[in-house]
This record gives structure tokens, sequence and C-alpha cells, in this order.
């Protein structure tokens, strides 16, 4: 949920599945922050503060919970991973967010389990206009 005019956007966190969701978690980063490089210990600090880190708690069936907002960059172009951790499940999210003619597009791509990005997609949604029409394929 991108509001245009102030380049910020809603973080909706959304069960669609028919079953309820424990004690969830929510973690989103950029890959591009961490460089691509393995991080020691003593950085689990600065590792987490670049993270939005959110305790949700029980989601029911098709059931939302808003995670506040975040400001997006002033370049055209943002790429997110998310691990959603449930006590009864897991899953990863893809976002690519890309503006085209001064207008935000998302593309998101939703995996089983923990950062694996060659499992089966449970979800994909392209907006109408984004770039190539899918989430940026070589996250890892």
């Amino acid at each position: 949920m991108i509001d245009a005019g102030i380049d910020s956007a809603r973080l909706p966190i959304v069960n669609q599945g028919d079953f309820p969701l424990y004690d969830v978690t929510f973690r989103m980063w950029d890959p591009d922050d961490y460089g691509g490089s393995a991080k020691s210990s003593k950085d689990l600090e600065e590792f987490l503060a670049k993270s939005i880190i959110r305790e949700v708690g029980n989601l029911t069936p098709k059931g939302a919970r808003d995670l506040g907002a975040i400001m997006l960059p002033t370049s055209d172009s943002k790429d997110f991973k998310v691990t959603i951790r449930a006590r009864n499940g897991g899953f990863t999210e893809w976002m690519s967010l890309r503006k085209v003619n001064g207008v935000w597009k998302r593309a998101v791509r939703v995996h089983p389990g923990d950062m694996n990005p060659d499992e089966s997609i449970l979800y994909e949604f392209s907006d109408p206009g984004f770039p190539g029409a899918q989430v940026r394929k070589n996250q890892k």
C-alpha cells in the first residue's frame, strides 16, 4: 500500500490462508544493505538495526494487521526480503518496488518455509505496469 504523494508505504500483513497463524513475527530488510557478505556475531546489533522487525501475534484466517509505515528511498527501485514466522509455519516473501513515471509499482512472490527461493510459489502478484512484471529473480 504505497502513497505516491509522499513516497511512503504501509506494511500490512495478511493471512490469506484458511487456518490461523500463531505467534507471528515479521522481519523485512533489503539484502543489498548487507553487501552480500556474512556478518560476524559482533555485528548482530548493526545487522538487526537495518531490519524492520515486528511481533504480530496471532492472525485469523483471512485476517490482516497494519504494521506501520516506512519511507521509501529517493531512488527509483528498492527490493526487500521478508520472513514471516509463526509457531505453525513460516514463509519467505520477495518484494520488488520500481518507480514508473513517478508512481511506485510492486511485485511480490511468497514461498513456503525459510529463505529458499527455489521452493514452490504460494502467491505471486505484480501491479499493472510493473517493469518485467515479476520480482527480481536473482535475490538470494
